[in-house]
């Protein structure tokens, strides 16, 4: 990228016709690039974010032809729908339970967003229910949560600034707070609860 726009996440979307796309967070937003010949990679639109120092991180994940933006930036969440692609594409904003900045997120295979790093916690976002405009199922606010990954309703949490590991039963998604839901906990040196 030209002018020293740098970049801090991607990943990839396949389209109905078969064109690639890798979407790419970077300092100015993200970055939409068709891939399908890769020797000639071509931006074709830039969704634009929120800049400043917290804009540095963008991590974007892709759900049934949406693509979700985090930053830590004071903007929300961008919502992108790429369904039309390589034509066009809309995005908005949101801003679920009020949160204004995250960290990252992760996507499980019943179509949950886990949104980690909030101002208001870890989220749990409905995409199933609602793509464009997904309904909050609960958070988890024990502790910061700097990433996850879920599996089978069990959720592996990096709680950074504290140094350890949880493994927690989402199932519930309205109950993770309680500490019968915590499964086991590892302490872990904190730049080991990084990832």
């Amino acid at each position: 990228y030209p002018n020293g726009v740098q970049c801090s996440n991607l990943t990839s979307y396949v389209d109905t016709a078969g064109r690639e796309y890798a979407l790419v967070g970077n300092t100015q937003g993200l970055s939409i690039v068709d891939i399908t010949n890769p020797t000639n990679p071509t931006q074709l639109f830039l969704v634009p974010g929120a800049t400043g120092q917290g804009a540095f991180w963008r991590e974007v994940r892709e759900y049934n032809g949406f693509a979700y933006v985090t930053t830590e930036q004071a903007s929300g969440i961008v919502v992108v729908n790429l369904n039309y692609l390589p034509d066009s594409m809309g995005f908005h904003t949101i801003k679920p339970d009020g949160m204004s900045t995250s960290h990252t997120i992760f996507i499980d295979e019943n179509g949950v967003a886990y949104v980690n790093g909030t101002d208001k916690g870890l989220l749990y976002l409905d995409l199933k229910a609602n793509a464009w405009n997904p309904p909050l199922l609960g958070k988890f606010t024990n502790y910061y949560v700097h990433d996850c990954i879920v599996r089978n309703d069990t959720m592996w949490a990096a709680c950074i600034d504290d140094g350890f590991m949880h493994v927690v039963d989402v199932s519930n998604k309205a109950t993770t707070n309680n500490p019968s839901k915590v499964l086991a906990q590892w302490n872990t040196p904190q730049d080991f609860a990084h990832n």
